[in-house]
């Protein structure tokens, strides 16, 4: 079963794994898993329609947890910051890194 999840994610996702959707991934290896003998796969799909339209509709804005405004202190502004001086240092020119040009046929 290892085998099976590690060829399906390496295959399926091709590298592009995160550590935080492992849960995810998880859940969708497992529903494929448990469906692979299903006689009536095609179902699914009409079913899910079903469920869809006897539902009640969920608007994006019941989804979005809004944060409530914490009202922020004043802070007075602090001494002026002062930068120390350069290293004297100079800088080649490095045509590599100039913009190409546009607009050449």
């Amino acid at each position: 079963m290892t085998s099976l999840l590690k060829r399906w994610l390496l295959s399926t996702h091709q590298g592009g794994v995160q550590h935080r959707h492992l849960p995810s991934y998880l859940d969708e290896f497992t529903f494929r898993y448990n469906r692979r003998n299903s006689r009536y796969r095609g179902l699914v799909f009409y079913r899910l329609l079903e469920h869809a339209l006897a539902d009640t509709p969920i608007t994006a804005k019941s989804l979005v947890k809004r944060r409530q405004r914490v009202p922020r202190a004043s802070v007075p502004p602090g001494p002026k910051k002062v930068h120390p001086e350069g290293l004297g240092l100079t800088i080649e020119p490095q045509p590599w890194r100039r913009a190409p040009a546009r607009g050449i046929a």
